[in-house]
């Protein structure tokens, strides 16, 4: 093991960490090579017996007398701002004090240097040196995702700094956590001086680092390096501990197994597909397995696949398939022999799920919907129990993941009395309401099936795909933990479908997508229609809305077409002569890559978890149309934060065209229609500063994994924002 050690500005290896590194070699097993940088330098006037004896080097030149004296100017009546963040920004502005060739220069010899010496594996700098050394590990990191260069930093250590830096064409751009999305993700040391001037700077690179791995150490000084016996010797603990997390990392391939168990259907699927994601770019090293029903094998080696061009080490997803029927054939199954009991929409839903809310319909309604999450009888139960049984005992994972709709799954966990966790594409509420005051649970909260979750396992964690913020307020129980909203990963609509991605270039759109399992009869889709044809007719004098154009992914209920001479092109015939609008039944675009195109102005949904959260987090206003149970409740949490409406309040399940295009209107271009996209916009911005949903999920698991106890420090303040 040795460490590359780079010097900060206006020094040498000889003048500044020479007393450190001797004291660390005394003790240590890990060699220290020293270089000076390539750049002679002669402090500025007022510096000049600041820095020591002279030679003085630098790493990256500065281009111009004028830029430097701008930059020292600047340092020493540092701004201090708000946030680390906001001090770098107002210290760099548009200065760029050297060029991208000096920075490139200077990086290109360490390269060589690390070439020439294959014992380097770690790194150390301070100040100057710190962010070159942390622009090293960045640019490492993009090398292995371009040019598929295996990558040599395996740790860092920072004495104060600043935040790297990255090149952007002909332009140098510092890299700041709350506008950047890549860390760096190798163990580090960072090592500060709480009396420092410049501590914001050493922050600002902190914050840049991978939060579990990143070790804060305060000497207690300034703008220095600690000499002292006893400060040497606690910051070399600090400093193994940074090498024992490497080591661990290194020497613990496959310890981690980790099994996920799911059904099949893509409102819980895609959370499972869009965590195992996570958990490869977190642990490459992790051993995985996801045992579900037959028919998602191309997804899963989908999610490997695209890991692995970043992460060309990760391990294959073991897929294990359950025997029996899924959720849906088994539902299929069920109503298909009680079709007296429970009759059917077309083979479809429910009628009691389809008429409009009423008491009757309602109890009805609560009585068809019992299947839905026990949908098979005893023999069948016990044939899926028995192969989830199996397939844990075979696996042996340090920790099981499961589906909160998943009876069997939940049954045979249960019955084993192995340690596993819980993920939920629902929200809080679900999990949440017994322990509401007042007993909330019986008046203000509707019971859910998920409520058997109530006889939980003392240490059993709940997983869900939301923030406090997104949901009703209430109070957190210890064991739920919001991630916020967790998607799949997707490929930018102008890569996924750049003629897609051009038409919605064109203006503004209305995005109408039902979800998946909702489809609609003519009767129906015409109401729809004509209610976009009076928002077309409302939007035409409209500044900036003459231009609006819709996209809408139509399941169809029976036989019927939108083509010339068909009652829905009878609405929209215009329209769709002129390509403002699509009616598609397939889009080879993910829903969230269209939302975040951003070009769509108001998405219309059926209320489901994803097409709520794909919204949310794309800051779009919505028009929900709830079809059934949580769907319902989803149209409420748009409303009670002021970011869309219900847009069948009075003939729920169904829709008419007198109600729905006036609450489209209303989003669209009503009077409260601004403030409710800066609300989706701030909710959006909520949701990137809580962090990537299925990274938490993932950052998590893996804290179980270890037994250690997580930590998610989010607000759980929320207030209704349905005030203009």
């Amino acid at each position: 093991m040795t460490i590359l050690c780079l010097h900060g500005s206006y020094g040498s290896a000889s003048v500044q960490l020479a007393p450190f590194i001797d004291a660390m070699e005394k003790s240590s097993r890990v060699k220290f090579r020293w270089i000076d940088g390539s750049h002679r330098a002669v402090p500025p006037p007022g510096f000049e017996n600041y820095f020591g004896q002279p030679p003085l080097y630098r790493f990256v030149a500065f281009d111009g007398v004028k830029a430097l004296d701008d930059v020292l100017s600047r340092i020493r009546e540092l701004p201090q701002g708000i946030t680390p963040e906001d001090t770098i920004r107002s210290l760099v502005k548009e200065q760029q004090p050297y060029s991208p060739r000096t920075l490139q220069s200077a990086l290109d010899r360490l390269f060589q240097i690390m070439d020439e010496d294959p014992e380097i594996d770690g790194i150390l700098g301070y100040s100057e040196g710190a962010t070159v050394a942390a622009t090293l590990i960045l640019e490492e990191s993009r090398r292995l995702q371009e040019e598929g260069r295996p990558r040599r930093i395996k740790y860092g250590i920072f004495f104060a700094g600043w935040p790297p830096v990255r090149l952007q064409g002909d332009h140098i751009q510092a890299l700041l956590a709350d506008e950047a999305e890549n860390a760096i993700d190798v163990p580090t040391c960072h090592v500060i001086g709480c009396k420092d001037p410049y501590i914001h700077g050493a922050m600002a690179l902190y914050s840049m680092c991978d939060e579990d791995t990143a070790l804060l150490f305060d000497h207690g000084k300034g703008h220095t390096v600690p000499r002292d016996a006893r400060t040497i010797r606690e910051l070399a603990e600090a400093v193994e501990t940074t090498w024992q997390r490497f080591m661990a990392g290194e020497n613990r391939p496959g310890q981690r197994r980790i099994l996920l168990l799911t059904n099949v259907e893509r409102g819980e699927a895609n959370i499972f597909l869009a965590t195992c994601h996570a958990l490869l770019h977190r642990e490459p090293n992790i051993e995985l397995h996801f045992a579900t029903f037959k028919g998602l094998e191309e997804s899963i080696t989908s999610v490997w696949e695209t890991a692995r061009l970043n992460l060309p080490q990760v391990k294959p997803i073991v897929f294990h398939q359950i025997k029996g029927l899924s959720m849906a054939d088994g539902l299929r199954h069920f109503f298909a022999n009680r079709e007296s009991e429970i009759p059917l929409e077309d083979d479809y839903l429910p009628k009691s799920f389809l008429k409009p809310l009423r008491l009757s319909s309602t109890k009805r309604a609560i009585h068809d919907s019992i299947p839905i999450f026990v949908p098979y009888e005893g023999p069948r139960l016990a044939e899926i129990f028995s192969s989830i049984v199996d397939i844990i005992k075979k696996v042996e994972a340090d920790l099981v993941v499961v589906d909160t709709l998943m009876t069997a799954a939940l049954t045979a966990c249960y019955h084993l009395g192995i340690k596993f966790i819980c993920l939920s594409p629902n929200a809080i509420k679900e999990f949440a309401a017994p322990l509401q005051p007042r007993a909330a649970s019986l008046w203000k909260y509707p019971t859910t099936p998920v409520d058997l979750l109530r006889n939980r396992p003392a240490d059993l964690k709940i997983l869900v795909s939301t923030l406090p913020e997104l949901d009703f307020p209430s109070i957190l129980p210890s064991h739920v933990f919001p991630c916020g909203p967790i998607l799949r990963n997707s490929t930018p609509i102008s890569e996924a479908n750049p003629s897609l991605a051009a038409w919605l270039s064109r203006g503004p759109t209305v995005y109408v997508n039902l979800g998946s399992l909702c489809r609609i009869a003519e009767d129906r889709a015409v109401e729809l229609a004509a209610s976009l044809k009076i928002a077309f007719e409302a939007a035409a004098g409209e500044p900036g809305f003459h231009k609006l154009q819709v996209l809408w992914k139509l399941k169809k209920l029976g036989k019927y077409n939108t083509a010339a001479g068909s009652r829905i092109y009878e609405v929209l015939g215009r329209e769709i002569e002129n390509d403002r609008v699509r009616i598609v039944n397939w889009v080879e675009a993910e829903p969230i890559a269209i939302l975040q195109s951003g070009h769509v102005m108001c998405s219309i949904h059926h209320g489901g978890a994803n097409s709520y959260n794909e919204a949310i987090v794309a800051g779009v206003p919505h028009v929900v149309l709830p079809q059934w149970t949580d769907c319902y409740d989803y149209a409420q949490r748009v409303e009670l934060l002021g970011i869309g409406r219900l847009g069948n309040r009075t003939t729920k399940p169904q829709w008419s065209v007198k109600e729905l295009s006036c609450e489209l209107c209303e989003v669209l271009l009503g009077r409260c229609s601004e403030t409710m996209r800066q609300k989706a916009k701030d909710l959006a911005n909520v949701c990137r500063a809580r962090g990537n949903g299925a990274e938490n999920a993932a950052r998590i698991i893996l804290h179980e994994c270890e037994g250690n106890k997580p930590e998610v420090p989010l607000s759980l303040g929320l207030q209704s924002l349905n005030e203009c």
